[in-house]
């Protein structure tokens, strides 16, 4: 399944081999500037990644490997442009549709948090799109929030006397509770 994403990166089940499939590669100008422009960023100035799809029993495949990138984002506080490296490595099973991801649970196994389950996914098609799991990671990488060193938002509404600035602070209120304001 082809799907629409910046990189795209597929691999044919037909090119893996029985040792596998190592892969070095370099996003190019274009690719980052659609990487950027997909993740809705201000640049991405380096994506490169090494992995190696390999093949398991039962028509199923792992593709593990890492990947660096260097972006810039715009920070929260002050607009201006924040740079962030990013290092991930990953690891993720494909299984053909149908197949159990999960091993079978026996009766009275504790549970177990969802960040230990392995990063799986379903084949489907004739190839592996690294390019979309790769595009995710990345995305799923970024700081959510980030922020230029020192940058802070103190904001007070213009409007406001000095008795209604006050009481915008978050303790005003418990501080009247106590009898000190």
């Amino acid at each position: 399944m082809t799907t629409d994403t910046p990189l795209q990166w597929n691999h044919l089940f037909s090119s893996i081999g029985r040792h596998g499939l190592p892969i070095e590669r370099q996003a190019t100008e274009d690719e980052r500037d659609r990487l950027r422009a997909s993740l809705d960023i201000v640049s991405v100035e380096q994506f490169d990644t090494r992995y190696k799809i390999s093949a398991q029993s039962g028509g199923s495949f792992v593709f593990a490997g890492d990947f660096r990138a260097k972006v810039r984002q715009a920070c929260v506080v002050t607009l201006e442009p924040v740079a962030q490296d990013v290092l991930e490595t990953f690891s993720v099973t494909f299984f053909p549709p149908g197949r159990s991801v999960e091993p079978s649970e026996k009766a009275g196994d504790k549970e177990r948090p969802v960040l230990d389950a392995p990063d799986t996914e379903v084949l489907y098609g004739d190839s592996i799109d690294a390019g979309r799991v790769l595009f995710e990671l990345l995305g799923a990488a970024l700081d959510p929030y980030p922020r230029k060193a020192g940058a802070e938002f103190d904001w007070q509404d213009p409007k406001a006397g000095p008795d209604e600035a006050e009481m915008l602070h978050p303790f005003a209120a418990l501080s009247k509770l106590k009898g000190g304001a």
